[in-house]
């Protein structure tokens, strides 16, 4: 039997046909031959008369089809023919043959001969040999289209046994003819429970009714998509989507439909979930009491709740798409408006600004995208008329006290220098060369006024001291001066009982403490000194020697600078000389106020 592979490639190719004929009569072939050229065909011919030469033709020739005699020496050309159809070769095989009976004939058609011919009847074989190849082109070209129509179907079972979507084939009724294996993970049926059945039976009445008439209404080749709820195995709904299309001539030339869905129970949990929350973020933000925009970069509004559409004056859709500077009229520079500075800042600005009869607190908030880019802002206008009333009153009264606290400083600091007349003006002069200092310094405006205000009063404890003492012309004993020093310990038992807001007791305490621990009454050292009774050290030992004292002329300005710049550093602080130093400059700096 021949080893020869089946050929899948068409009969007919480009070029002469090749023919291979077993015929052991030379005239004959040649009579052959030319009967097929006469016919029109263009052949490449080659001839065999034995076994082993045909054996070898089919191996090295290839022929596209074969042609022989029935009565060959020592072999048959229907044995051919078995080992040709044996091999799977199917090319045309015809028989062309001198007399043989009709039995012959019908034997050689069994065995799968394409025709069989008699030599003195070769003008009917060009026919007979161009049938043959067209049935064998149009069984090749069938088979093909089988085995791709095989191969989609084998990729469409796949596609629909492995898919989580739910596939459907309906006939015309809505039943089932088709169900994919996804039927029973997703709704819990066995797709074959479901053949014959009606596929609405699984929605509610009213579902039924509309989808009906969708389904039913549906045009061959028209996509309808579809939402709907549908019961499963359990009891329970699945929301489900999907896709239907009407196509014809599927089950026996009838209309058929085809049902692509899924379930999308778990997405629409989802969407129900952040519509609710929109639901309630919506009632929240509108219940807010405060007035909340949410704008563009260029101040257009988003979104307004309740509050900041009243505040408008429209209703909350009314507010959206709108410049919120139209609606709201805020009365700040663009330089000072908390919108134009959180664009440069990025971060919250506020400002209190006054709409009408009432005060407002401004806050705006950036408004970021994913990446953190600004993209807008979100406007809080919080009404703070009463508590701006109540700080005015409160800032009113704050007044009133503090001038009549500067009322009661300034008599007890009159009340020392009546009994001091030679120092009269002493502790004016003081505060305000303490004041310039500590100005100086940079403090803020309240410490300032702090140290001003213990300056006034820092002698408060010489009413304890006898007049006599004070007045004295001539050197001190001991204990007079002793008597002397203990003026900063009285003043400060005087005033420690009163809640002044800044620690004057203290202060007045230690302005005659020095730096190195020289000084009195506690013999305190650098820091452990507040700052400002080292700035009242500094002013009143330069006003003193400045100033006239009944016992010595005035020393004057010059030799007081010489006294603090000796003592820079060791009795007294050396940031506070170099400032004072720096204020007496302008030379009225111990003149006036």
């Amino acid at each position: 039997m021949m080893d020869i592979a089946r050929d899948e490639t068409p009969v007919v190719e480009a070029g002469p046909l090749r023919v291979l004929m077993i015929e052991d009569d030379g005239n004959d072939a040649a009579l052959v031959q030319r009967a097929l050229e006469r016919g029109g065909m263009e052949v490449a011919f080659t001839v065999v008369d034995h076994r082993d030469a045909f054996l070898q033709a089919m191996e090295t020739f290839a022929p596209q089809a074969i042609l022989a005699d029935f009565n060959l020496p020592g072999w048959t050309g229907i044995e051919a023919l078995r080992e040709v159809r044996a091999s799977g070769l199917d090319i045309p095989f015809l028989l062309v043959t001198g007399t043989q009976t009709d039995e012959v004939a019908a034997d050689c058609m069994r065995e799968g001969a394409d025709d069989y011919l008699l030599k003195r009847g070769l003008m009917r074989l060009p026919n007979a040999l161009r049938n043959a190849l067209a049935r064998r082109e149009a069984v090749r070209q069938r088979e093909g289209a089988e085995r791709r129509l095989q191969h989609l179907q084998d990729q469409h079972r796949l596609i629909a046994e492995h898919t989580g979507d739910l596939i459907c084939l309906l006939d015309a009724e809505g039943r089932y003819l088709y169900a994919s294996p996804s039927y029973l993970t997703v709704l819990g049926f066995v797709p074959e429970d479901l053949l014959g059945r009606a596929v609405l039976d699984r929605v509610t009445p009213e579902e039924q009714k509309r989808l009906h008439g969708r389904l039913n209404g549906a045009i061959p080749g028209e996509t309808l998509r579809y939402e709907t709820r549908v019961r499963h195995s359990d009891g329970t709904w699945r929301d489900i989507e999907g896709t239907a299309r009407r196509v014809q001539g599927i089950e026996g030339g009838r209309d058929t439909m085809v049902l692509v869905s899924r379930d999308v129970s778990e997405r629409m949990r989802f969407a129900r979930a952040v519509e609710e929350a929109a639901r309630e973020w919506r009632a929240t933000f509108d219940a807010i009491g405060d007035a909340v925009s949410l704008t563009t970069l260029d101040q257009q509004v988003l979104r307004g709740n309740r509050a900041a559409a009243d505040l408008a004056g429209v209703a909350p859709e009314g507010m959206i798409g709108r410049t919120l500077c139209d609606m709201i009229h805020c009365p700040l520079a663009a330089e000072m408006c908390p919108s134009h500075r959180m664009l440069i800042t990025h971060q919250r600005e506020t400002e209190t600004i006054r709409l009408g009869d009432k005060w407002f607190l401004l806050a705006v908030d950036p408004r970021t995208d994913p990446e953190g880019n600004v993209i807008g802002g979100i406007h809080i206008l919080t009404d703070v008329t009463r508590e701006k009333l109540d700080g005015i009153r409160l800032q009113e009264s704050f007044d009133r006290l503090r001038r009549a606290m500067g009322g009661v400083i300034r008599s007890m600091g009159r009340t020392v220098e009546s009994r001091d007349p030679y120092t009269a003006g002493h502790q004016q002069r003081v505060a305000r060369l303490a004041r310039s200092i500590a100005v100086e310094l940079g403090l803020d405006e309240e410490t300032v006024t702090g140290v001003y205000t213990a300056a006034e009063i820092h002698d408060i404890g010489k009413i304890a001291v006898p007049s006599e003492i004070l007045v004295r012309p001539g050197r001190l004993s001991s204990i007079e001066f002793d008597l002397i020093k203990s003026h900063v310990v009285v003043g400060y038992d005087i005033l420690q009982g009163i809640e002044f807001p800044w620690p004057i007791a203290d202060m007045v305490r230690q302005h005659h403490e020095r730096q190195d621990g020289t000084g009195y009454p506690d013999g305190l050292k650098g820091d452990e000194i507040l700052l400002g009774s080292r700035i009242l050290a500094v002013a009143d030992v330069v006003e003193a020697m400045a100033s006239h004292r009944p016992y010595r002329a005035a020393l004057g300005i010059d030799q007081a600078i010489q006294e603090i710049v000796a003592g820079r550093g060791s009795r007294f602080d050396g940031t506070v000389v170099d400032a004072c130093l720096v204020v007496l400059q302008d030379p009225k700096a111990l003149d006036g106020e």
